[in-house]
């Protein structure tokens, strides 16, 4: 059995959105993830089609979502807890 426990926030952007598609989102945050520098085999996409941080680093990871806000980038956080009861 499996308990799952999730917490959604959502932050609207503070400053003027930028328009920009998903691939050029995507490429931004691949550029960030390396600058910060973290490697392949901290990230890998997911069968969701999810980037993953493998390695999670609360420090990089609020750092990047810090830089997305300045961007103009609105974000969606949700932290998932599952209980695996065996």
């Amino acid at each position: 059995m499996v308990i799952s426990v999730s917490n959604t926030l959502r932050h609207d952007q503070a400053c003027t959105k930028q328009a920009m598609d998903n691939a050029q989102i995507e490429k931004l945050v691949l550029s960030s993830i390396e600058k910060m520098g973290l490697t392949q085999e901290d990230v890998a996409w997911n069968d969701e089609g999810h980037l993953e941080l493998r390695k999670p680093d609360s420090l990089k990871l609020h750092s990047l979502t810090l830089q997305m806000e300045k961007m103009g980038l609105e974000l969606k956080m949700t932290r998932k807890t599952l209980i695996e009861i065996c």
